[in-house]
């Protein structure tokens, strides 16, 4: 850790404050005094781990980096089998004269160039393929489409880093279209971006790209609850919340409230992130709720040990009126302590709640603790769906 002026938001800043998600960031490099150097990645489906993919990408002593893979941010422990072949980039690494602008248009030069026509190598295929498809969904516009090779792994997308994995979100109308796919077998996933379906769907468990455009049709999603009341809204990431915007930095970690009652159709707020100091609370009525199959859905953005030697993973303690009704411990990912204001692993956590819990015609409270570093996505009580809804 070192200290200095860097930021607006504080003066301690740490190497962490320069890591970015690879989908956002077409180059990264460093310049100034007439010079800059700048690595352009045209395509990124060799990094893995999906769209929340993030890591390092220049180091303030006069770095710049390329984590092809690593334990940073919830990705975990990569362990490469015996048999492992992957080719990674072509990269190009650009010099100027430091000008922002210019590096810009560089950039995207690059990128409609790809792929490259001059690499003569059987593991990089120059006829790749397009693939489309359509979302219908009655609760959520928007989703995330992954598109992840080797279907037969079971991680969890962030955790696939030996994978090559394709992404894009969804128009207006549920379309999707991606682009320059590697032949290869892949598994079809989607998750929402808005409303109020909090849950990850598997539409294709394993299907052959092979052909210069595939129209995969039109899937119809149909989540698990209906949703009574939410707080957020699911994007697998921290966005809406309270500081979730900010530039990284550790110093949000300390603004947030200790404890927090957040009462349901008022205006509170809700912060990225929660910490071991105390107790967050959600207030809410039970009326109009007699007869139903409730289900408590709590999805966070990640979950972080408070030290990083503790080697014991995060506690967390749901309540609901004094009653624990949940307890689970969770692996570190790793990301909270590394400036991550917005994601590291992502978990969906399902709780059912029947009406004898709640206090009839008064306020509720579900209470969340933990002995780490906690980062919301969505909280969502709904009731379940029946079979033809």
């Amino acid at each position: 850790m070192k200290r200095g002026a860097l930021f607006s938001n504080s003066q301690i800043y740490s190497k962490y404050d320069y890591a970015g998600y690879y989908k956002d960031t077409d180059f990264w490099g460093q310049a100034g005094d007439n010079f800059g150097a700048w690595l352009i990645t045209p395509d990124k489906s060799f990094y893995g781990s999906g769209p929340l993919n993030q890591d390092l990408m220049i180091h303030y002593d006069g770095l710049i980096l390329n984590y092809l893979f690593s334990e940073h941010f919830g990705k975990g422990l990569n362990v490469l089998p015996t048999d492992f072949k992957k080719m990674y980039g072509p990269w190009c690494l650009y010099l100027n004269n430091g000008s922002f602008e210019d590096v810009v248009k560089r950039s995207k030069k690059e990128k409609q160039a790809w792929p490259y026509s001059w690499l003569d190598d059987l593991d990089y295929p120059l006829e790749l393929s397009n693939v489309i498809g359509q979302i219908g969904s009655a609760v959520s516009k928007k989703y995330e489409i992954i598109l992840i090779s080797n279907p037969k792994d079971k991680k969890i997308f962030i955790e696939q880093q030996n994978s090559n994995t394709y992404y894009v979100e969804t128009d207006k109308n549920g379309k999707f279209r991606l682009k320059n796919i590697r032949p290869d077998s892949y598994s079809l996933y989607a998750y929402a971006l808005d409303g109020t379906d909090l849950d990850e769907h598997l539409l294709i468990k394993d299907i052959s790209i092979n052909q210069r455009k595939i129209d995969l049709g039109e899937f119809q999603i149909h989540p698990s609850t209906k949703s009574i009341w939410q707080i957020g809204y699911p994007s697998h990431t921290t966005d809406g919340f309270k500081y979730s915007d900010q530039l990284r930095n550790y110093v949000w970690q300390e603004l947030v409230p200790n404890n927090l009652t957040y009462r349901i159709d008022q205006n509170d707020d809700w912060y990225y992130l929660q910490n071991d100091s105390g107790k967050w609370n959600i207030e809410f009525p039970s009326n109009n709720l007699s007869n139903k199959n409730l289900v408590l859905k709590l999805a966070l953005a990640g979950a972080t040990q408070k030290q990083m030697d503790q080697g014991n993973g995060v506690l967390i303690n749901i309540n609901l009126n004094g009653k624990k009704i949940f307890s689970e411990r969770f692996e570190n990912d790793r990301a909270a302590y590394r400036s991550a204001l917005k994601s590291g692993r992502y978990h969906l956590i399902t709780v059912p709640i029947t009406y004898d819990q709640l206090k009839q015609n008064q306020v509720n409270t579900i209470s969340f603790t933990t002995d780490g570093y906690l980062m919301y996505d969505a909280i969502q009580l709904g009731e379940e769906c029946k079979e033809d809804e």
